[in-house]
């Protein structure tokens, strides 16, 4: 049983809207794409394998988590 969880905090595109709050959780992650992209990860609530991976222009907001 995995002991990591997400919260559906959903993302905000360059324009500060929410999108997908209280369904995903969107997460960057280190991996840069390009000179103003980034990968992220997304989860749904109480998974522990990402469902998906994309790349995302650095301006829209997602949620980080440090992880050992």
């Amino acid at each position: 049983q995995s002991k990591f969880s997400v919260r559906p905090g959903g993302f905000t595109d360059g324009l500060g809207m929410f999108t997908s709050l209280d369904v995903l959780g969107y997460y960057w992650t280190s991996t840069a794409q390009g000179g103003s992209n980034a990968w992220s990860v997304g989860f749904f609530p109480g998974t522990a394998n990402a469902i998906f991976e994309e790349t995302y222009e650095q301006s829209y907001g997602m949620s980080i988590r440090c992880v050992k």
